[in-house]
């Protein structure tokens, strides 16, 4: 039990802004763009619990205190138009504790000197920073946040889940692509799509080829490619378990290509090689290419099985035959 006890904090309720006059549009976006302006709540959010950790007194610190109250402001902002002064944010240093570590490939360090924890706060978003030499320092917490989060032993979650997916590869049971397969099949009975299992390795094979060429196109070196998964997902992962700006940028790109090549490859699902072409066989043309991602595995060099095909087939294949099981 805690053996230190506090009352509520108690903040005035700053008066909202009135203009005196019948809002117009204007008004509208001066407060929208006002209000991206001083959106600060993360961040006074984010110094506060790296304060508490920091100083002695914890939340009873006054810089605890006075950003506890700037949130407070900062919550009531969209209904006073009354924004926090940023010039009173307390200073910073570049040193976290583990706990705010943005992925475990990064270096904690035991323990940093007060010397150590120098610098003015700044946002890491206004330097493009270099992976290899990061500019924030992480240490080990010893209050007890950073024990809960040193508690979780990530390496043995890891562990369990690739013995789990082991144990499942080899087991009877099947997997969420075959158990699919299986519901497609019960619901199609009778259903022939065989002569669409050509048709269905050249859309394979295409979608390959782009994503392919996505993987190329957005990795920072050409001996070590970003996986699928990040393609798919529209993310790409830094080295230390978050992308800088740079990363970002070219997340958002490399989604929009990737977008357009999923969009071209339902269509070619839905319509065949015409475009323009009616969707009369649509589910025979899905269930062929799920039937070819599922059980015709193919494997590419340097860039081993790609399986997200088999995904964007999938979607595809229920849809229509949700269609054929309503019709």
């Amino acid at each position: 039990m805690p053996t230190k006890w506090s009352a509520p904090a108690s903040y005035a309720s700053a008066p909202p802004i009135d203009i005196q006059r019948e809002v117009q549009r204007s008004d509208m976006t001066d407060f929208f763009v006002k209000f991206m302006e001083n959106d600060q709540l993360g961040r006074l959010a984010t110094l506060h619990q790296t304060l508490a950790d920091q100083k002695p007194r914890g939340v009873f610190d006054p810089d605890c205190v006075l950003l506890a109250e700037m949130c407070s402001t900062a919550v009531d902002f969209s209904k006073t138009g009354i924004p926090v002064d940023l010039t009173k944010i307390p200073r910073s240093s570049n040193v976290r504790p583990d706990f705010q570590a943005p992925g475990p490939r990064v270096l904690i360090e035991k323990s940093i000197t007060m010397d150590a924890k120098d610098g003015q706060d700044g946002d890491e978003d206004d330097i493009d920073v270099i992976e290899e030499a990061p500019v924030t320092r992480y240490y080990e917490s010893p209050k007890i946040l950073g024990q809960l989060y040193r508690a979780i032993d990530e390496h043995a979650f890891f562990e369990q889940i690739q013995r789990q997916s082991r144990s499942m590869r080899t087991s009877h049971r099947s997997s969420l692509a075959e158990q699919l397969w299986q519901y497609v099949r019960r619901e199609t009975a009778l259903m022939q799509y065989e002569h669409y299992l050509p048709f269905a390795r050249d859309t394979r094979d295409a979608y390959e080829e782009n994503m392919i060429d996505t993987i190329r196109e957005n990795s920072s070196h050409p001996m070590h490619f970003i996986s699928e998964v990040e393609v798919f997902a529209g993310e790409i992962l830094g080295k230390y378990g978050a992308p800088n700006k740079r990363q970002r940028e070219t997340s958002t790109s490399m989604k929009e290509k990737h977008d357009r090549d999923v969009a071209y490859t339902v269509q070619c699902i839905l319509h065949g090689q015409d475009e323009n072409a009616s969707t009369a066989e649509a589910l025979e043309r899905s269930m062929a290419c799920l039937d070819v991602a599922i059980h015709e595995t193919k494997t590419r060099k340097r860039f081993g099985r790609l399986v997200s095909f088999t995904w964007v087939a999938a979607a595809v294949c229920l849809k229509e035959v949700e269609k054929f099981v309503g019709s």
